[in-house]
């Protein structure tokens, strides 16, 4: 639908601009943010390192930053000429603002990612052998991971992957883009971002599996724009592929070694693609672990509101119904990266867009797989280990906040509130 802006009578009406990607609708309305219809959420974006800003959708206009804060959540207010077609080098126009109601200016597609959600996953550990997973494949679209994950013939077609891409140049199928480098990549050792854009959950097996969109990047270390991280790259291919365990390559391991030798293995950077959340090869293995990228402010928040939640049902100030409601509403916004207060919350509950909220999102917390009726249904005892599980989670959180040590600054003008650490989605109520 085309934006239209007609005046009639002294009165202007605006039609909005709809979008619809990947499953999603996004609907914008000149002078306001973006929202996703579904969840009438506002829609975000991470910008990259280094991006600019401009006054207008041209690179010829004038800069109002040149390094704009990276990865700190922005609003999105308009799209111009969007095409992610590319997953490396994506094209056009987002205009962006730092808050909701007031745009800033315009940055290009390949400085921007759109963040549906605060979600972010992690290489599970992996090593070659029985029982461990094999390294994540990166698909330039869906429907290239679909045809290999759905295929009759599924191991056989991801082994000729690994072998593929184990040779020098890299021999594998087209839709194919990157891959997770063989060697593991902890992401307390050397910190990276597996942001999650989209998401469509399989139900061809028994083990709950997704294909996943996420976009990838490196806090201070873009790509170079002429020689991406991508399987044509044989610079990054060759790091990317030392210690497998997979090809009897001599030369290949032999240049491999000599190349990455002073050198730690990294993810790749700055692509969009689409995977799956387990091992290609074994789907009862996960390769991705879920994660919430969480400020120090946020967790500050995100404690008090806790705190303030079990103090009102131990107090009998909140009916065990609005305690569950209130909970639910309270980590629903940790995981949309929205400002955590109890207030906030409460009136996130009332509007009633809380159920929508939970289901579009791509993974769930127990509180959050729970419904009201279960959590009054519980027996005494089951909701006491309830509320003394979040005590104890309450404690950890409080430990993780006072250690500095493991907060990270994804930009170097972030102040220290702005530090984030990735809790894992498990370690949430």
């Amino acid at each position: 639908m085309h934006h239209l802006c007609v005046r009639l009578s002294g009165v202007i009406f605006f039609i909005a601009l709809s979008f619809s990607m990947n499953g999603w609708t996004i609907q914008c309305q000149e002078g306001k943010v973006c929202r996703i219809v579904s969840t009438s959420m506002p829609l975000r974006a991470l910008a990259r390192d280094f991006s600019k800003v401009y006054s207008t959708p041209d690179i010829t206009s004038k800069i109002i930053t040149h390094h704009f804060k990276a990865f700190e959540p922005i609003y999105v207010f308009d799209k111009q000429n969007v095409d992610l077609s590319d997953p490396v080098y994506p094209k056009g126009w987002y205009q962006v603002g730092e808050k909701v109601n007031k745009p800033l200016g315009w940055m290009q597609a390949k400085d921007i990612l759109e963040w549906k959600h605060a979600l972010v996953v992690s290489f599970t550990p992996h090593k070659m052998g029985a029982g461990q997973r094999y390294p994540v494949v990166m698909f330039k679209t869906k429907e290239a991971l679909k045809q290999v994950v759905e295929a009759p013939d599924r191991q056989a077609r991801a082994e000729a992957i690994y072998v593929g891409l184990n040779t020098m140049p890299p021999n594998v199928p087209e839709g194919i883009i990157s891959v997770e480098p063989t060697r593991f990549v902890n992401i307390e050792e050397v910190f990276y971002l597996l942001a999650v854009l989209d998401f469509e959950q399989v139900d061809l097996f028994a083990n709950k599996t997704r294909y996943l969109q996420i976009a990838t990047a490196i806090p201070g270390n873009r790509a170079d724009e002429n020689l991406p991280d991508i399987v044509e790259n044989p610079v990054f291919m060759t790091q990317a592929t030392v210690g497998s365990q997979f090809v009897a390559d001599n030369k290949l391991a032999q240049l491999a070694t000599a190349v990455a030798s002073s050198k730690e293995a990294i993810p790749p950077r700055d692509i969009t693609a689409w995977v799956l959340d387990r091992d290609l090869m074994n789907l009862k293995l996960r390769a991705l672990e879920v994660r919430v990228l969480l400020s120090r402010t946020d967790m500050n928040n995100f404690i008090q509101a806790l705190d303030s939640l079990l103090h009102q049902i131990k107090w009998s100030l909140v009916t065990p119904m609005e305690f569950f409601i209130g909970l639910q509403a309270v980590v629903t916004m940790a995981l949309q990266d929205q400002v955590i207060t109890l207030k906030a919350a409460q009136r996130v509950a009332d509007m009633g867009f809380l159920p929508s909220w939970i289901e579009s999102l791509p993974y769930k917390t127990p509180i959050l797989k729970m419904r009201g009726e279960h959590f009054i249904s519980l027996s005494k005892d089951k909701r006491a280990r309830f509320l003394k599980d979040i005590e104890s989670k309450l404690e950890q959180y409080r430990a993780l906040f006072d250690n500095k040590a493991l907060w990270i600054a994804l930009d170097k003008q972030n102040s220290e509130p702005d530090y984030v650490y990735p809790l894992s989605l498990s370690a949430l109520p």
